[in-house]
């Protein structure tokens, strides 16, 4: 029987294919979507035997680019950040108004920054931390080891939460202006893509950038492995912007890089004590060193497969919309479209209405909330367990995602998979079910019993894996739409609406085609990176017409 996440990724109809092991369905010729992959909720402390590099106040300022979203952070390395091992000394004041620039380029070896709840008792205990809204003192850190070079534009730029949509420059009076609900990778992508084409755009996300699947996902990126479904066009355009943008924003800011991806049996012993054997097989990445079953075979190379840091890539495309193109952002709960007549006017957020030209739905598994959607299709969510390990010998492992058909000792079998990161992360992912979607992304939480099986699945496919540390297990939903394809277009029947969601577990990689197309649509009427005639909302309409 077809795993939960096979049966949503499978293209549509699904009801033809036969079912089959996740990682079978990974390459040509039958191209589908992967167990999505996933960075932060539920995030361990982490602590680390390396110092904490000395820098100014000036040069924090735009390193923490990727790694820090605070309203201010300030005082010592006594501050009362729980969960920050050492502190970063100097003085953090102001990050989120600093946009300031520094020319030379910084390398961070093994930074741990993760996401902590900082109570408004540790910031009175803890010197000068304060937080500038005064309420629920979340600071949230982009967790991983950044051993990439950041530059203090791009992927480096500061990316800090308003409390309210602050104005971009250069704004004419008769600029058109789209509002994109939804801060993840297709809402950032989608606001990047309309602010290079002149468009006013300001961005209301719920909670924080990134903060549900685009957060948590794998970041696996491939050229070829949807071809021969609807999604075709959509991701050989999306892979190649991928690689452009990599090149505008400093792509190893955010752990772009090319990677061969391996598809292996793996077989647990039938005893636990038959586990400490380890000898790599001949061909296989030292690694590697499991009872690995027959040869591993490559179905994807550096030509055809990449990846991402979807965190980082997120917050970085964003930073670059505001940064160069001056998109806004805007904290808060979208409580209603505003709707005239035929036409979109507004949202409706947190009671205050914000008018706009143009709105953008890319709320992911969420979008069914929105009537406007509701009425017309069925977004569903997925939920994905992941794991992200931190490897004591980095340089051990290579650049190969592995694509896992695993047994364990007592006969079940998984289609695990596993993503080393130029980041020096290991991720791993694999475990999904059927559940309610939460009203808010905070309220995820993985199943124990899912990150403990993803941690002895490592353990058993490398001793690299099993003597890791584990940085975080976590949760997050897939969006899913009813015949499998994403949602891209113009709503019917009303103007100025638009959609782009369902994309299941493709998102990252199909996020800058959908956001580059879709921009093209509102602006000039016609998509030109790609057809997005396969992701027209209106086969929902005729699809109910002709029952």
């Amino acid at each position: 029987m077809a795993s939960p996440l096979l049966h949503h990724c499978l293209p549509s109809p699904a009801s033809i294919l036969a079912p089959l092991p996740l990682h079978l369905h990974r390459h040509r010729p039958l191209p589908l979507p992967l167990p999505l992959p996933l960075p932060l909720l539920h995030l361990q402390h982490h602590t680390s035997s390396l110092s904490p590099p000395q820098l100014s106040p000036h040069t924090v300022t735009s390193v923490a680019a990727n790694c820090v979203s605070a309203d201010s952070l300030h005082g010592s390395s006594h501050g009362g950040l729980d969960g920050i091992h050492g502190g970063l000394h100097g003085g953090f004041r102001g990050l989120e108004r600093s946009r300031k620039s520094v020319s030379d380029k910084l390398r961070f070896t093994r930074i741990e920054v993760i996401r902590c709840e900082v109570s408004s008792r540790c910031a009175r205990a803890g010197g000068e931390s304060s937080l500038s809204s005064g309420t629920s003192g979340r600071v949230g850190f982009v967790q991983g080891r950044i051993e990439a070079s950041m530059s203090a534009s791009g992927a480096s730029e500061a990316f800090v939460p308003q409390a309210t949509a602050s104005s971009g420059s250069g704004y004419g009076k008769d600029q058109q202006h789209v509002i994109v609900v939804g801060g993840g990778v297709i809402g950032c992508c989608t606001a990047y893509y309309l602010g290079k084409l002149g468009v006013k755009v300001t961005v209301v996300e719920k909670t924080e950038i990134a903060c549900a699947a685009s957060g948590k996902a794998g970041g696996f990126l491939a050229l070829d492995w949807c071809d021969g479904s609807a999604v075709q066009g959509l991701a050989r355009a999306s892979f190649a912007l991928h690689e452009q943008l990599a090149d505008e924003l400093d792509g190893k800011g955010y752990g772009y890089r090319r990677v061969g991806s391996l598809s292996v049996s793996v077989e647990e012993p039938r005893s636990p004590q038959h586990s400490s054997e380890r000898t790599p097989k001949a061909g296989t990445p030292a690694w590697i060193d499991g009872p690995i079953k027959g040869t591993p075979s490559a179905i994807g190379t550096q030509s055809t497969n990449a990846q991402v840091h979807p965190h980082l890539f997120t917050r970085a495309i964003f930073s670059e919309a505001q940064k160069k193109y001056g998109a806004s952002l805007l904290i808060g709960a979208v409580q209603e479209v505003k709707v005239e007549g035929q036409k979109v006017t507004g949202v409706v957020v947190d009671g205050k209405l914000i008018t706009g030209d143009a709105v953008v739905l890319a709320m992911g598994p969420w979008s069914s909330r929105n009537p406007l959607i509701s009425t017309l299709t069925t977004i569903s969510g997925l939920k994905a367990h992941s794991i992200v390990l931190l490897p004591k010998d980095v340089n051990a492992i290579s650049a190969h995602t592995l694509f896992l058909k695993y047994k364990t000792r007592d006969g079940k079998s998984m289609d695990p998979e596993i993503y080393p990161r130029g980041t020096g992360e290991v991720y791993v992912c694999g475990m999904s079910e059927e559940v309610e979607v939460p009203e808010d992304p905070r309220q995820i939480v993985p199943r124990h019993e899912s990150t403990v099986m993803l941690q002895r699945v490592a353990a058993t496919v490398s001793s690299h894996l099993a003597d890791a540390e584990l940085s975080v297990g976590q949760a997050c939903f897939l969006p899913c739409s009813e015949d499998n394809v994403p949602v891209i277009g113009k709503l019917p029947n009303l103007e100025g609406a638009y959609v782009a969601t369902g994309h299941s577990c493709w998102g990252i990689l199909n996020a800058p085609a959908t956001g580059a197309a879709l921009a093209e649509l509102i602006v000039n009427g016609v998509a030109k990176t790609c057809s997005l005639k396969p992701f027209d909302p209106s086969r929902f309409v005729r699809l109910r017409s002709r029952r």
